[in-house]
């Protein structure tokens, strides 16, 4: 794959990624409404089958296949940089490596391949997926610093990055709110919805800046021909 269309893999990876990140709030929400508490990955059979689906999707699932898909626009967002701002795009990289590396893990241990090994593992599904989450919200942060000064792309995309970067652990480590204010379920998950709309926003823009780019070309392919 060539860096030009692995750097045009970032709008759909930042756009697809941000989606799950949306699903997670939303699923939990519908659990929690649906049975009044959520419980990752515990599904019941006395619940309807709908419910223990989003469990299993949301619970396990969405977010290391999430961290994966944003930890590779994170990737291709550094080929945008064209070679500036290389210390900081640098770093980001070695945070996305981390988190790529944590989400193919979790990936592993959830299809099963490794039996009752995976199972018995030192770092459970759960931490490591912590982890990923918090490195590919970091990876972020660096990368939106990063596009900010080698002026790749619209000021205000590199400014949600970095915001996405900033908030995304507080929120995390703030939430669930207290439940006088809202149930657990309705604010655990609050940081995957803040922050999966930043990452959303960015790569739909990022799809239609890749659009205009790629058209003159084909227009230029054809009358070549």
């Amino acid at each position: 794959m060539s860096s030009q269309r692995f750097s045009r893999l970032a709008s759909s990876a930042f756009t697809i990624g941000g989606i799950l990140w949306i699903a997670i709030y939303f699923a939990t929400v519908i659990i929690g409404v649906s049975i009044g508490k959520f419980e990752p990955g515990a599904p019941d059979a006395h619940w309807p089958l709908i419910i223990n689906i989003l469990i299993v999707l949301a619970g396990h699932w969405f977010l290391p296949l999430s961290t994966f898909i944003l930890g590779i626009g994170v990737l291709g967002m550094f080929t945008r940089l064209q070679g500036r701002a290389r210390v900081l795009g640098i770093t980001g990289l070695v945070f996305a490596s981390i988190a790529l590396i944590c989400s193919i893990s979790n990936l592993i241990l959830l299809s099963g391949i490794l039996g009752s090994i995976g199972r018995n593992l030192i770092f459970p599904n759960n931490y490591t997926g912590g982890l990923a989450a918090f490195t590919v919200s970091i990876t972020t942060g660096f990368m939106g610093v990063a596009l900010l000064r080698a002026h790749v792309l619209p000021r205000w995309m590199a400014w949600v990055l970095i915001v996405i970067g900033i908030v995304t652990i507080p929120i995390l480590l703030a939430t669930p709110l207290p439940t006088s204010i809202a149930p657990d379920w309705a604010t655990d998950t609050i940081a995957f919805l803040v922050s999966g709309i930043g990452y959303t926003a960015v790569g739909n823009r990022m799809l239609a800046i890749d659009r205009k780019a790629v058209k003159p070309q084909v227009q230029l392919s054809a009358t070549s021909q």
